[in-house]
């Protein structure tokens, strides 16, 4: 059993990058966005996000104090025209952009280190893909750590969680039929979001469907969480 963690900050993670995993073609990071917050301030957002859900800057609520690190990276590999599609990036746009390299991982680190302690990284899908494919491009630098006691959870293994308990509780629970950030933002707020597939963007919906759970997802935070530095590397 473990300890409930007293955390203080949860930080929203999204990667854009090259593709899918691959053994062939192993995906890189084009994008990466943090956004901090402290979980009392990201609690409190529930109420406000479902009095203003039919409001035009409903996508513009969030907490006054925030901390974001969006980054673009030259993955030095090729970007398939169909991710491009996706995402908007392409390798003529990160063309001068940095590639991930130790000076990148300080700079997350510096940003980690910073916040209110200890921290929980957020990823939808984190456990399959966010996390593994950040510990993958460490590993390919020679490392092995963000920094020391990050926590992480998985927004869609949490929220698959969160929603079947409700199920059993409300026989007529109005169950999400898809887990995909888009469709779940959809159900919870009866709209999508207006952009998806940009990493600041993602995250941003990753707040407002998570929030829409606040206590729940708090909770199920505190008994569930995993260590970064126990994820297996994606390749």
């Amino acid at each position: 059993c473990k300890c409930m963690l007293g955390f203080q900050t949860f930080v929203f993670f999204d990667l854009e990058a090259t593709g899918l995993p691959s053994v062939t073609n192993p995906p890189r990071i084009t994008e990466l966005c943090f956004k901090a917050l402290e979980v009392k301030h990201f609690s409190a957002l529930k109420p406000l996000l479902f009095k203003c859900k039919d409001s035009k800057n409903f996508e513009d609520i969030l907490p006054r104090v925030a901390n974001t690190l969006k980054l673009c990276f030259n993955p030095s590999v090729m970007i398939p025209e169909i991710v491009t599609n996706i995402t908007g990036l392409s390798n003529d746009l990160l063309e001068n952009q940095s590639q991930f390299k130790p000076e990148s991982v300080n700079l997350l680190k510096i940003f980690l280190e910073n916040l209110p302690q200890p921290i929980f990284l957020v990823a939808h899908n984190g456990l399959k893909y966010d996390y593994p494919l950040m510990k993958a491009e460490l590993v390919n630098l020679g490392l092995q750590n963000l920094t020391d006691n990050v926590y992480i959870v998985d927004s869609l293994t949490a929220l698959k969680d969160i929603f079947d308990k409700k199920v059993q509780d409300q026989e007529d629970f109005d169950k999400p039929t898809s887990f995909s950030l888009p469709k779940l933002h959809e159900h919870i707020f009866g709209v999508k979001p207006k952009n998806s597939h940009g990493a600041e963007a993602d995250v941003h919906a990753l707040i407002r469907v998570c929030a829409s759970q606040a206590e729940l997802f708090v909770e199920y935070a505190q008994k569930n969480y995993e260590l970064f530095k126990d994820v297996k590397k994606m390749w």
